[in-house]
């Protein structure tokens, strides 16, 4: 069976599978459904009525993450280090996208100021500490791309789309390594 990834058209979550998928060369099909009014078979599939879903020969996975490690297990090229200490930092770093991602959501719906400038400070600070740590170029661990590079993309295009109706959302002059790392991967 061809795996499907069942999506909704704006989750970010789906687009860290879909692009390791892509990254993988892995030939599936792609189904959105309407998460307002959901089909009765996308109902009976998901345990929590959410996406991303990634039906498989085996059956029904959830979770962007446990998708992801599924499709590092079962094909090449690998995306994640081969070391396993490293390996356990990008988990840690794919963990913590998740976590910038829905600040980056928060800034679409904080109906005040001050709830929006609180968000940017949050962003600030969790991009500040990625600074830190962000060696290599041009991607996450050096020349190849990795699992945290596309755990991380939609969170960047996110961030790129409100910049276009709201500048200083981040301020890139202070984050030279992770704003050349944004822009190779908005590039790919």
């Amino acid at each position: 069976m061809k795996p499907k990834l069942i999506s909704f058209k704006l989750c970010p979550l789906v687009q860290r599978v879909n692009i390791v998928l892509m990254k993988k060369s892995v030939d599936y099909d792609l189904v959105y459904v309407d998460l307002a009014s959901p089909p009765e078979w996308f109902r009976r599939l998901s345990p929590f009525g959410q996406v991303p879903l990634l039906q498989v020969d085996e059956g029904v996975l959830f979770e962007s993450v446990a998708i992801i490690e599924y499709l590092e297990d079962r094909f090449v090229p690998r995306l994640y280090p081969d070391d396993a200490y490293i390996r356990a930092q990008n988990r840690s770093w794919v963990e913590q996208s998740g976590e910038t991602t829905r600040a980056a959501f928060y800034l679409t719906v904080k109906e005040s100021e001050d709830e929006y400038v609180a968000v940017c400070k949050e962003l600030s600070e969790k991009l500040v500490r990625l600074e830190s740590v962000l060696l290599s170029e041009p991607y996450f661990n050096g020349s190849e791309f990795g699992i945290v590079d596309a755990s991380c993309a939609p969170f960047f295009q996110r961030v790129s789309f409100l910049e276009e109706l709201r500048s200083g959302i981040v301020d890139w002059d202070h984050l030279p390594k992770v704003g050349r790392w944004k822009d190779v991967l908005l590039q790919d």
